[in-house]
């Protein structure tokens, strides 16, 4: 019943515009994308501007739902920001399936390769990861905890823009990408659970998917072999 009633807030602030504080189901979000993106892995990232809050430090959570539509030669970020050196957060995807969360500046910088952590092609699966300064960086799957590492020190901050399915390195992701969420809140592994429990893109009424991006951007960057991790 618990994980109902948070579903049932997260039903609420879903439509909400991103860059606001949503108060609905009381997690402070900072950025809400919750409509659905399709893409080549050529095409521009969906961008927005860098402002103060999206500059985390302290307590954050990222989530996105994404069904890729074919593997690609190198790391591809499906919702991030920083530059190459300062990656304030970020969820990546792997040319395998295998899926990062990274943060540059504390300890615990990369959680991936466990067990779980993959994206299946022509499959919907949400990712999401909760990072608290000091304390755990956790990487969820499908609403479950798949890994976590203990963090110490500050994630590193920049302002280059918030990005989805491409960063200005490494490459561009191919698929889809729907309802990305930044939350200036390291939310509960039952948070997380009800998230996903709220459903696959394809459930969401159309009436919803109505947000659009600020800024469309198209970012220039060359593929390479793929490293160990992004």
């Amino acid at each position: 019943a618990a994980l109902l009633a948070v579903a049932a807030n997260l039903t609420q602030s879903a439509p909400l515009e991103r860059a606001r504080v949503e108060t609905a189901d009381g997690i402070p979000t900072v950025y809400s994308y919750p409509g659905t993106i399709t893409r080549s892995q050529a095409s521009g990232a969906v961008s927005e501007p860098s402002r103060s809050n999206l500059k985390l430090t302290k307590d954050f959570t990222v989530s996105i739902w994404a069904n890729p539509s074919q593997r690609v030669g190198d790391w591809a970020r499906v919702l991030g920001k920083g530059s190459a050196y300062n990656r304030n957060f970020g969820l990546w995807i792997h040319p395998d399936g295998r899926v990062l969360s990274q943060v540059y500046g504390p300890t615990g910088t990369n959680v991936w390769n466990v067990k779980g952590a993959n994206a299946p092609l022509n499959t919907w699966t949400h990712v999401a990861a909760t990072f608290s300064a000091g304390k755990q960086h956790t990487l969820y799957i499908n609403g479950a905890p798949v890994g976590s590492l203990r963090t110490t020190g500050t994630p590193r901050t920049d302002n280059e823009p918030l990005t989805l399915g491409k960063a200005a390195f490494h490459t561009g992701f191919a698929g889809s990408l729907a309802k990305a969420r930044v939350s200036a809140f390291a939310m509960s592994a039952a948070q997380i659970k009800a998230e996903f429990a709220f459903g696959k893109p394809k459930d969401v009424p159309r009436t919803q998917l109505t947000t659009k991006p600020a800024t469309t951007t198209t970012v220039t960057c060359t593929a390479g072999s793929a490293s160990t991790t992004a």
